[in-house]
Order: C-alpha cells, then structure tokens, then sequence
C-alpha cells in the first residue's frame, strides 16, 4: 500500500506483523503540508463562492486524490476548519506482512547469495497430468521489510504497509506449449494438496497468458480458488488435474513419437519395412501422444521408435 502523500507519521496503530487489519480501519495519522494546503483550497471556495460546484468538486477531487475519504471530506466542510493531522484508512482486509517498526539499522553486505519467494500463485498443469505448484501469485524477489514508526517522514509513492488477503488466493501453473492448446478459459480444475490427497478443491481457468516469457518454453494458466476455502495458504506446493475435450485425432503409444529437434517422426510400415514420417503433435495424456498430422486412420507405426534408430546414422523423413 504505497503513500499518496509525504508527511510525517504522528501517530501509527499497526503495531506487530501479522495484525489483522479491515478495510476502513484507521492505520495512522499523518501531518502533511499538503493536505492542509487542499483543506484550505476546499473550505476557501465553499465560504467565499458556494454556488460555483464544478470548482468545489474539484477541490474535492484532489483531496480524494490524496487520500482523503468522503467522509473526512464532509466532516471537513461540516466544522469549516482544516485539521493538520489526517487519518489514512486501510483500503484492504487482511492481515500486515513485512512490517519493521524499528529503527533501521546496518547490515553487512553478501556477495554470492541469491533469494526468491512465491506470493500467492501455483506451478505447472496440463490436460489430465499432475505437476507441482504454489498457492498464492507469481514467483517474486523477496520484498524488503517496511521501516514504519512515529515521528519519521514518508514521501509520496512509498510503501507504507503489505497486506495479505488469505481469502482471496490463486494459483498460477506452467503448461508445456504443446499441450496450452487444448486448454481454454472456464476449463474445469481439480487442485489437490499434500496434507489432504483424498480431497479435491473444484476450480476453473480464468486466465491464459498469452505470451511465453524469455527462454522459456511453456504458457502460464492462472486459476482463482473459490473464497472461504480452508485448504490453500500462500506459498503452498500443491497438485492440479485439468479437463479438457480433444479435438478429434489419432492416438499412439509416447515410444512410438522421436522429437529428432526440429520435428517429430514416428516409424510407420510401408510394404513391410518401417520409414520414419513427419508427424504434428498435440496433448500428451498419459503413455499416449496424440497426432494432429502425418497419420491416417489405420496406419501402423511401431510401438517404440527408439528401437529402430541407430544412434550414428541420419534420419530421412519422408513428407
């Protein structure tokens, strides 16, 4: 929750880590020259000039902008006299994360180490396959821990406090490239967790991102897990099961499929001798590899095409 505003903190009520706070809930008190300059700007116009609305809007607008409540706004009308310390409530509920309301002090510094930390989201899925996964959002470097306390000043874009919300969670998961095809928004999720493998969290896809991130060869899915769920915490490695309907095609053995880099190639047998053929993939389900194209219906291919490969010689595909 960063600052709108510079100030100096007069008095502060989140007090530990892990302080459960509402939305609405006073968090501090602030005294800002420039919140008094737009209290002023307000209840100059609305004493000297009350039928001008649009230029009183306005001023209710900034202070709006600047952090202000409707409620603050029209007490502040009410009285007709500007406060110099102002109230900042929590636009969230949830619970203070990262609070340090100590003092800063010097830490050597490190060289060599490197940290990372998952906030709220999940790893990988794909059509009907189980993979690991983390509840709550994308991996992130870890945050550093917010220097808060009484008397020091804040500047306008800073950091004021970290609010986790546990009721609101999502997993993110890594599909391979050939398999996010067959996936879509709405696709039912079973999501399992190792402290409870018999029981299954019902799910759906919300989201497909569609981008691959550098270097990498696989899509991100993300699914928000229903509220008032008991199961997930941030950070959690869980298990996931996506259902999909496969558009119609023919389905081999895995073996049976070479990637030989640039292309896959199955043997098929040609007048009773088995040639390598180009092939298009899809979804991988289990020990069966489905074939988008190259193959017909009826086609016979070998069961295990490494068996037919000799490991100094080139492979020529036939198109």
């Amino acid at each position: 929750m960063p600052a709108r505003v510079g100030g100096r903190i007069e008095t502060l009520f989140v007090k530990y880590n892990f302080q459960p706070i509402r939305k609405g809930q006073k968090l501090m008190e602030v005294y800002s020259p420039e919140l008094i300059t737009a209290q002023k700007e307000l209840l100059y116009l609305v004493q000297s000039a009350p039928e001008d609305k649009q230029l009183i809007e306005a001023a209710r607008q900034k202070l709006r902008l600047l952090g202000a409540t409707d409620a603050q706004i029209n007490r502040l009308i009410r009285s007709g006299e500007e406060s110099y310390t102002f109230a900042l409530y929590s636009p969230y509920d949830g619970y203070v994360i990262g609070l340090n309301t100590a003092a800063p002090t010097a830490t050597p510094s490190t060289a060599g180490v490197a940290a990372a930390s998952t906030g709220g989201g999940m790893g990988s899925m794909g059509g009907g396959s189980r993979a690991g996964a983390t509840a709550g959002s994308s991996p992130t470097p870890p945050a550093e821990d917010v220097q808060l306390r009484e008397g020091m000043y804040v500047s306008t874009g800073q950091p004021l406090l970290r609010v986790i919300n546990p009721e609101q969670l999502w997993a993110e998961f890594n599909i391979p490239a050939g398999e996010v095809s067959a996936l879509a928004e709405g696709a039912p999720v079973q999501i399992t967790f190792p402290q409870l493998p018999d029981e299954a969290l019902e799910a759906q896809v919300d989201f497909l991102q569609p981008f691959y991130g550098e270097g990498e060869n696989f899509a991100k899915v993300r699914v928000y897990l229903p509220g008032q769920q008991k199961l997930a915490m941030v950070g959690q490695l869980v298990s996931a099961r996506a259902s999909y309907t496969a558009a119609p095609a023919l389905w081999v053995p895995k073996t049976a499929v070479l990637d030989i880099g640039t292309r896959s190639v199955v043997f098929q047998k040609v007048n009773g001798v088995f040639e390598p053929v180009a092939v298009t993939v899809g979804t991988t389900e289990g020990n069966e590899t489905q074939v988008v194209e190259g193959l017909q219906q009826g086609a016979v291919v070998a069961a295990n095409a490494q068996f037919l490969v000799d490991s100094e010689s080139f492979i020529k595909v036939n198109k």
